[in-house]
């Protein structure tokens, strides 16, 4: 089994709510979790894109950014060293209006 430092539930009615840019552990960020947390979240309502980039670039010198689709009902699970790495968001979407 997989033990999590932190799960979360996000209910999203719509495309309004926006989570800027961050990582879940590090200076300014929710250090509570440790340094390198596993983290669950499950996305409930709307469908929403999570969007991750690299803090660093990649092998070309471009950082890299992914765009994943959260249905209702995803388990989205950042494990050991995704936040060292990365930063996530979920930017608003004028096209989801409901669930």
């Amino acid at each position: 089994g997989t033990s999590f430092n932190c799960f979360v539930a996000n209910h999203y009615a719509d495309g309004r709510v926006v989570i800027n840019w961050h990582s879940d552990s590090g200076p300014g960020d929710d250090e509570g979790l440790g340094p390198n947390p596993r983290i669950g979240s499950l996305s409930l309502g709307a469908t929403r894109t999570f969007s991750l980039k690299s803090k660093r670039p990649g092998p070309r010198g471009c950082i890299i950014h992914l765009d994943v689709p959260l249905i209702h009902g995803s388990l989205l699970v950042m494990g050991k060293n995704s936040q060292t790495h990365w930063l996530h968001s979920l930017p608003a979407d004028e096209w989801v209006r409901g669930e």
